[in-house]
């Protein structure tokens, strides 16, 4: 489709869209991904469950009784999650900053090691405390 100047018939081709080049066009593209990227964000919950089978399960293992793959070789063995006892020797905000800051933050081992990445996303580290307390009511594996 050809454009012609009202005023003497001159042939502008296609039409331009002179929005666009004042910054228009990529400030509505930036919001469609913003847009998009926010409708499929994973919920702290399920970034909560990543982590732990990412970077727990290692030393606390798949069902948090510390029976990971690396705990053999940590000293002290990491906490069985299972264990009321251990549930009861610790606070929700110790929890907390031992997934953040690591064991020495709060007088326990080094080998459990900060996630300082953790530190501005307190949603995800409530919901690993959840899963962390959660724990404790599950039945241990045979």
């Amino acid at each position: 489709m050809r454009f012609l100047d009202d005023r003497g018939g001159r042939d502008y081709g296609q039409p331009r869209l002179s929005f666009l080049s004042k910054g228009f066009g990529a400030a509505l593209i930036a919001a469609s991904i913003a847009l998009a990227t926010s409708a499929f964000a994973a919920s702290p919950a399920d970034d909560a469950k990543q982590i732990m089978s990412d970077r727990c399960a290692a030393c606390h293992g798949n069902t948090g009784s510390g029976d990971g793959p690396s705990a053999e070789y940590l000293n002290p063995k990491p906490p069985n999650f299972h264990d009321k006892k251990w549930q009861a020797s610790i606070t929700d905000e110790e929890i907390a900053k031992a997934i953040v800051h690591g064991g020495p933050s709060i007088g326990k081992s080094v080998g459990m090691a900060p996630n300082e990445d953790l530190e501005n996303q307190p949603k995800v580290v409530k919901a690993l405390v959840q899963i962390i307390r959660g724990k404790a009511k599950w039945p241990e594996s045979p």
